[in-house]
């Protein structure tokens, strides 16, 4: 099971915040931003060893997949 928060910021974008409360997945949080229109434009991904996956998309192209995928250690050293 997760728990989740939708967040409708100011500028018209919106935030989900979601957390893997019981532990079934690699991660253990994440955040999705996503545009005033909820095409998605970022994910930042906080996964159980530590590590980090930041996502970004292109937000001409609605339903595409990420273009550009980050990875990052512990400290946040861009590793990928």
């Amino acid at each position: 099971m997760s728990t989740s928060i939708t967040v409708d910021n100011a500028d018209g974008t919106h935030t989900v915040y979601q957390w893997d409360t019981d532990n079934q997945n690699s991660w253990a949080d994440l955040s999705i931003n996503y545009d005033s229109n909820w095409n998605p434009t970022s994910a930042t991904v906080d996964n159980r060893d530590g590590t980090h996956t930041v996502y970004q998309w292109d937000p001409m192209e609605q339903g595409a997949p990420p273009v550009l995928i980050s990875t990052y250690d512990a400290q946040w050293h861009l590793v990928a």
